[in-house]
């Protein structure tokens, strides 16, 4: 070999290994695998979709902590005021260059999370603590059949981005999930935070990933839904039942009542509508209108049955087929509502 090209290629040798050495050294695990203690709070839920988008998504402000062992980072304790090496915002991002961490990502967020505050501690023993204070917007899996006295799981998933569970195990620390209880939001109440690391299938083959699976428990504060919608819906239901305590009117102003209440009801189905994706099942609210259709109908056609009745000339017929509208028609559809609470509510 040419001596010069042999003394180029030593020296490059040269100048390289010390970055082979550091990506194999100070940027790998410090064990094979390394336990990297996690945990995460709930510092406020602002902002979750509305129930009619395809694709719903939540925003929500989080406390990310994590700590592991990196014998590598040990060193004496008199170096240091204070004992303890400690950087924050800026001083972190600058330090992580030749520190190992998990790099933690957020495996179901829908754009770059918003780191806001970082802080990090390196122990003389080489114990490293990493907290973050994070906003993110992520993907939110619900199911809207008990729409809208419906709860849900808005989950969230916490992993290593480059090291599978060979390399980096998470684990969940002792009473490590909670949530500011003093947060409040208009539409949803939060109910808690709750979790725990799975094992999920790696973005390379035959690779599990530790996954640390939270998932913020929330109930829908139905007041919106419950006074704007549903409660009218009923009512207008309730005033067609009034046609069977309208003696001296006659059939054709009983059947015009009933068909605008018909019409109403068409009009509160389209409102509904509007308010849900689509989804190929029925909601709660769903199937209140449909009873609601049931009743009007079911009230349009005795109606129909008494107009020929007093067609006939049988007033007695008529007569009965009032009474048992009064009685029948508001049992029936209150049977058929607490039915329908009982099926999505209770079974």
């Amino acid at each position: 070999m040419n001596p010069l090209r042999l003394s180029l290629w030593l020296l490059c040798l040269a100048i390289a290994y010390p970055a082979l050495a550091g990506s194999e050294g100070a940027l790998r695990p410090p064990s094979s695998p390394t336990e990297v203690h996690v945990g995460l709070k709930l510092v406020g839920l602002s902002k979750v979709d509305p129930p009619n988008e395809s694709f719903p998504t939540y925003n929500a402000e989080f406390l990310l902590h994590a700590s592991w062992e990196d014998p590598r980072e040990a060193f004496d304790s008199a170096e240091t005021e204070g004992h303890i090496a400690r950087y924050h915002g800026s001083a972190v991002r600058r330090r992580f260059e030749t520190l190992w961490q998990p790099d933690l990502t957020i495996e179901n967020e829908e754009g770059p999370r918003i780191t806001e505050h970082q802080e990090l501690e390196i122990h003389p023993d080489g114990t490293v603590r990493y907290l973050e204070r994070f906003a993110v917007e992520a993907h939110a899996n619900v199911d809207l059949r008990r729409f809208p006295f419906d709860s849900q799981s808005l989950e969230l998933y916490v992993a290593p981005f480059a090291w599978s569970r060979d390399h980096v195990r998470l684990v969940l620390v002792e009473d490590g999930l909670t949530h500011d209880r003093e947060h409040e939001n208009l539409e949803w109440r939060v109910l808690g935070l709750g979790g725990k690391v799975i094992d999920r299938e790696g973005a390379r083959p035959h690779t599990s990933v530790s996954t640390l699976k939270a998932a913020i428990h929330v109930e829908r504060i139905p007041g919106f839904y419950l006074y704007k919608l549903l409660l009218p819906l009923l009512l207008i239901v309730v005033f067609t039942w009034s046609a069977f305590w309208m003696k001296g009117e006659g059939s054709a102003g009983r059947m015009q009542r009933t068909f605008v209440a018909l019409l109403t009801v068409v009009a509160f189905h389209h409102i509904v509508a509007g308010h849900l994706p689509k989804i190929s099942y029925l909601t709660f609210v769903d199937a209140v209108v449909y009873a609601a259709f049931l009743s009007v109908g079911a009230t349009l056609l005795q109606v129909v049955r008494i107009h020929n009745a007093t067609h006939r000339g049988d007033e007695q017929a008529a007569l009965r087929m009032e009474r048992t509208g009064r009685i029948g028609h508001p049992l029936g559809f209150g049977l058929l509502v607490l039915g329908l609470w009982v099926t999505y509510h209770l079974l």
